[in-house]
């Protein structure tokens, strides 16, 4: 899922909930759920809380970042 990415000066990049939701589906990830949307947006959840990522909620997407 390559392609051109809005990048901030601090390290931040802008992902849309439509990649986000894209990749999911490629890998399988939310398959079988009754509520794929919601499930996903757990993870992306889950992975902030580990400190994995930083997050910043913007209408359509998130401005992210590596932590670690």
């Amino acid at each position: 899922m390559e392609c051109d990415r809005s990048r901030r000066e601090d390290g931040y990049t802008f992902i849309s909930y439509k990649e986000i939701w894209e990749g999911c589906k490629e890998a399988g990830i939310i398959s079988g759920y009754e509520v794929p949307f919601a499930v996903m947006m757990d993870m992306v959840s889950v992975v902030e809380d580990g400190g994995l990522i930083g997050r910043e909620r913007v209408s359509g997407g998130s401005w992210v970042r590596s932590v670690g």
